[in-house]
Order: structure tokens, then sequence, then C-alpha cells
């Protein structure tokens, strides 16, 4: 179960592409198709919904994802590797040779998929994966 897809971009002011990092953006993603549905940036407490890119004028809303189909198969191939783990997020970077690992999470920041989306993170789907491996809370 893949339940979110959030593409981070850094801005280009930005070595790192974390979302509080000024100018930063997050991009919720159909996870069967790799599709941009949504992209924001964070001022301070706010957020701001983007079409387009804000540095560079670029359309993203309706872009796809570059290798889509084998980041999947990468990310499939990584969660089966690392199933004692039951809940993880991957990071993963397009190369110019294609999907590479960069980091498993065990967990992962909640706030990402919310923000990126515009919806909650405890979904049936979330909440019932939760229950099977035990959680009483949700």
């Amino acid at each position: 179960l893949t339940p979110f897809a959030v593409l981070k971009l850094p801005s280009h002011r930005n070595i790192a592409d974390n979302f509080w990092r000024g100018g930063n953006l997050i991009c919720n993603l159909d996870v069967a198709t790799g599709e941009i549905l949504r992209v924001v940036s964070r001022s301070s407490n706010d957020i701001q919904q983007h079409t387009d890119h804000p540095e560079t004028g670029r359309r993203l809303i309706g872009e796809v994802v570059p290798l889509w189909p084998e980041l999947i198969d990468v990310n499939q191939r990584c969660a089966t590797l690392f199933a004692p783990v039951r809940y993880q997020s991957l990071d993963i970077a397009i190369t110019q040779n294609g999907p590479v690992v960069v980091e498993i999470n065990t967990g992962g920041a909640f706030d990402l998929p919310q923000l990126a989306s515009g919806s909650g993170f405890l979904t049936d789907d979330v909440t019932d994966f939760f229950r099977s491996c035990g959680s009483r809370h949700v």
C-alpha cells in the first residue's frame, strides 16, 4: 500500500529540499500515474498554492514525474526488502540512470502528505493499515 506520493522541489536558493526552508515546494502526486495534482509553498505559517513554478514560471500542475513506472517498481522492491518495517517512507531521486533510493525512513513526516494534498493523513486505508499493525489509537 502506497497511500501518498510527494515530490519535493528545492528553491534555487536552498541546498536541501526540506519544506521548512523558504521557497521550497511540495507537490501532491497521483500515486497511480505520477501526475502533479497540487503544488504548495510555505510562507511563515501560510500555505500558498501554485499552478506554475514561482521561480521559473514553468507549468507544474498536470506534469508527470519522469520514469514513474520505474520509480514505483523501485519503491515496491525496497518496501518488500524492508518488510519488517511495516510503516516506512522512501526518498527516491530521479537521475539520468533512473530512480535511485536515497534513504528509507522508519515512518516519515505526517505533515507533508497533508500539506501537499490539502487533506487529512488518516484516510480509511491508512487507518485500516495502522489497525492491522495493532494500533488501537486510530
